[in-house]
């Protein structure tokens, strides 16, 4: 699992065109390629992986006081057609979003935490991609 942001633009798969959807997913296909292992699996984050937080949003209650806080994420995230899709520039990057309304929110710390209050179950549903990516997983693991 990596970000789409901020890649080389010699990285397998760059140079794609069409929206971030399509870029990530041609980013797949050369990371797959490239690396020509049928256990392997990449999944391209279309901004990054703070967007998933944005699944269950009461979550971030949990480990950030004050109303505010779930009511200021929930705002974001009613104008995005999912959490995959909360971006729109460098400075609005979801992680950027989080920071400015959770004070001193540690992406490694409270990223991991979150993402275990709000749970697989939710996250794949709410996140498309992030489905696919799991269900790849699930199959291989069947072989």
């Amino acid at each position: 699992m990596i970000d789409l942001y901020g890649l080389p633009s010699d990285f397998p798969g760059q140079g794609a065109t069409g929206d971030s959807f399509q870029r990530a997913s041609a980013i797949e296909a050369g990371m797959r390629a490239s690396v020509n292992q049928a256990n392997f699996i990449p999944n391209v984050v279309v901004h990054e992986f703070e967007g998933l937080l944005f699944s269950r949003i009461e979550a971030f209650g949990g480990w950030f006081d004050g109303a505010d806080v779930v009511d200021a994420l929930a705002t974001i995230r009613k104008d995005f057609q999912s959490p995959e899709h909360i971006n729109d520039g460098v400075a609005t990057a979801p992680s950027k979003r989080i920071r400015k309304i959770c004070r001193g929110y540690d992406k490694p710390v409270h990223g991991s935490l979150i993402s275990l209050d709000i749970g697989l179950d939710v996250l794949r549903r709410e996140c498309y991609r992030f489905d696919v990516w799991i269900r790849e997983l699930e199959e291989l693991a069947e072989i």
